[in-house]
């Protein structure tokens, strides 16, 4: 009703800014500047802190370390949906989580962003608390491409550069890097074409394809992915796979698994079972060790064979 719509826009946040949080200074904030983005400056070799620029001009690559330190949570008191969550994930890796339904992935993706403050232990982003970032500066740093594609309603370009100021060039580079080839064509010949009321102008996939163009035409040194489950046909799956490894590529991934097929080559598999980490390893090294990973793999597997889609 309405009155519940406007008892909702009056609830004051319960996650916010420190009041003397501050952007880390290795970071650069260049949102002033039409068309860029933030850039982090990693110190140079001689001691001293790079520039900002884009990687053609010299500047060196952001970090994305993400550190999770003995981290619980839960969303009623005395009920935990995390217990003693420990891992660190170096600048440039890929790893992704897998479980049950409820064994605490998605959570992991909303304490990382701050959606809520753990119950105890820290997240650290490039070596600082997340709660020490401004809420604005961290979610700047990291993308989200959610498992359900959402588009608004208006042009391509919208939905791709999200008014921050990119070139019509910047989004046409983005489109062609995840193979939206039929898109593209029609982005080409009019920069201005509307995608429908939450894009029901566009295919499952090809809507997949613009969320990710999205994310990697704002190029977020840190990438959350919530695997879209969606039925596609085999030419759009092949597509959306090299979308997929284009955006993973060089920078820091964390990626929400719902079909194991699909993240076979990623660096690392964090498996989470009640709300704890409970094996860890590539897809090799937890097949071979024959614990849940395995039974997971092999009744994808079996459904599978059976044509039934996971």
């Amino acid at each position: 009703s309405g009155e519940r719509i406007f008892e909702l826009l009056d609830t004051e946040p319960t996650v916010r800014s420190a009041a003397d949080a501050a952007v880390p200074a290795t970071v650069l904030d260049e949102r002033s500047r039409a068309g860029s983005t933030m850039v982090l400056a990693e110190p140079s070799r001689a001691g001293s802190t790079g520039s900002a620029g884009s990687a053609s001009s010299g500047a060196l690559p952001p970090s994305g370390e993400v550190e999770f330190r003995d981290v619980r949570f839960s969303y009623l008191k005395g009920e935990e949906v995390l217990r003693g969550i420990s891992f660190r994930v170096t600048p440039g890796m890929s790893v992704a989580l897998v479980g049950h339904t409820g064994a605490g992935k998605t959570t992991m993706s909303n304490l990382l962003t701050r959606f809520y403050d753990v119950d105890s232990g820290s997240i650290l982003v490039d070596g600082i608390d997340v709660r020490r970032w401004p809420l604005d500066a961290l979610r700047r740093h990291i993308g989200v491409v959610q498992q359900e594609s959402f588009l608004w309603s208006g042009s391509l370009s919208l939905n791709v550069g999200l008014r921050e100021g990119l070139s019509p060039e910047q989004i046409e580079s983005a489109l062609a890097a995840v193979g939206a080839d039929t898109l593209l064509g029609r982005f080409r010949r009019d920069g201005r074409v509307e995608v429908g009321e939450r894009g029901n102008r566009l295919s499952v996939g090809e809507r997949q394809l613009v969320c990710f163009a999205r994310a990697l035409a704002h190029d977020p040194p840190i990438l959350l992915l919530d695997e879209a489950t969606s039925s596609v046909d085999t030419e759009t799956e092949q597509k959306i796979q090299h979308a997929l490894e284009v955006l993973l590529a060089q920078r820091t991934s964390l990626v929400i698994a719902h079909r194991l097929s699909t993240i076979q080559h990623v660096d690392r598999i964090l498996v989470l079972h009640k709300g704890q980490l409970a094996e860890e390893g590539t897809h090799d090294e937890l097949l071979a060790l024959g614990g849940l990973y395995a039974r997971y793999y092999e009744l994808e597997w079996r459904r599978e064979a059976e044509g039934i889609r996971v």
